[in-house]
């Protein structure tokens, strides 16, 4: 749309419009130039709008004449001071609100209230792609049990983004209260998060600027990060791409046990192109000082390897043989290669201590939103 028409358009929208189901305003402009469409423009009747897309202009946010608006999606809308307070007043007035996309249209800073806080009763999907924190406007909002949270953004550095990124108050993330499924992805450029459950679902796409190169402290400051969840009733974990070896002194002292300690109910390891010594052995129950088997739910593992070094044969075979001794038996471990290279035949001593093996080949390895399996 050229900004030309937008007075035209004006004078029509300040009429009643009680059949408008869907509106989409996309303006091109000159880079950094963004035209401000005039009030008047949503002055008039839209109580029958359901979708309203917005994309490169300056805007009072409407308010109380959508009540029935159930999708909105904002791309480009510049920010200023006030544009937090514009949000959360068009997020009061439209109570059947389901579908959210934020791209590039979050406010750099605050200016309301800390304890302003709205509830989005109906929401099913609520998506922000954008560099300034989520958590400046995810703090004001509570999202519903059973709603998706899809986050996604750029850094640099080894900091994980995720503390910075998420709301200051957990109990802002109502669909967060029951996850039992987590999915970790630690590729070369990107990291992906993945919590979901009967509760619902949190996304967090996070592009890593600083190269293809998987720093040690990068890595183990987005896994630290998962302390700061409820991950205590979670069934299955998937990892995928995770390069950094155990530490050297002392197994207990590493994020991966930590982690692990505090997922007692565990019952599923799904581990991608993973070096899994780090995670065998941390479930050996011989290299805690109280040789306590960690995980006991544990019933399943599952190792997408590329080649037989991948394995790390004499490692698992200890950890299920100290695991079995200790009333801590695993149902099954399934190693699959993706590779034209099949597990050294010492892979087949696990068929005296797990109740299952099974070994199998595979094109390549799934993709990291489709784990577990």
């Amino acid at each position: 749309m050229s900004t030309r028409v937008v007075p035209v358009l004006a004078k029509h929208f300040s009429c009643h419009l009680p059949l408008l189901e869907n509106l989409t305003i996309n303006v091109k402009t000159v880079p950094n130039e963004f035209p401000c469409l005039p009030d008047q423009l949503f002055d008039g009747d839209l109580s029958s709008l359901r979708e309203l897309h917005l994309s490169g202009v300056l805007i009072s946010l409407p308010r109380k004449n959508m009540p029935n608006l159930t999708t909105l999606n904002l791309c480009s809308i510049p920010d200023d001071r006030f544009l937090l307070t514009r949000l959360l007043n068009l997020f009061e007035f439209v109570p059947h609100i389901r579908h959210v996309r934020l791209l590039n249209s979050i406010p750099s800073s605050s200016d309301v209230p800390a304890n302003r806080m709205l509830t989005l009763p109906h929401l099913k999907k609520f998506e922000i792609t954008a560099q300034p924190a989520h958590s400046i406007l995810l703090n004001h909002l509570f999202i519903p049990a059973g709603a998706s949270l899809i986050l996604e953004c750029s850094y640099t550095g080894d900091e994980s983004p995720i503390p910075s990124y998420l709301p200051t108050l957990s109990t802002g993330l109502l669909n967060l209260s029951n996850i039992t499924t987590i999915n970790l992805c630690f590729g070369p450029e990107r990291r992906f998060l993945q919590l979901y459950g009967p509760s619902g679902e949190l996304r967090f796409l996070g592009n890593w600027i600083r190269g293809r190169n998987q720093s040690e402290v990068g890595t183990s400051s987005f896994l630290r990060s998962m302390g700061q969840f409820n991950i205590s009733r979670s069934r299955c974990l998937a990892v995928q791409w995770y390069h950094c070896g155990p530490p050297a002194d002392s197994i207990t002292r590493s994020i991966v046990y930590q982690t692990l300690r505090s997922m007692e109910n565990l019952s599923s390891l799904t581990l991608v192109q993973c070096k899994s010594s780090s995670f065998i052995l941390a479930l050996n129950p011989t290299n805690n000082p109280s040789a306590i088997v960690r995980c006991p739910k544990l019933k399943e593992i599952t190792l997408y390897t590329e080649g037989p070094n991948d394995i790390h044969v004499n490692e698992l075979v200890k950890m299920a043989e100290e695991r079995a001794s200790r009333g801590g038996k695993l149902s099954v471990i399934t190693i699959v290669s993706t590779g034209a290279i099949a597990p050294p035949k010492d892979v087949f001593q696990l068929r005296k201590y797990v109740l299952r093996l099974e070994c199998k080949f595979d094109d390549a390895p799934p993709e990291w939103d489709t784990l577990p399996l």
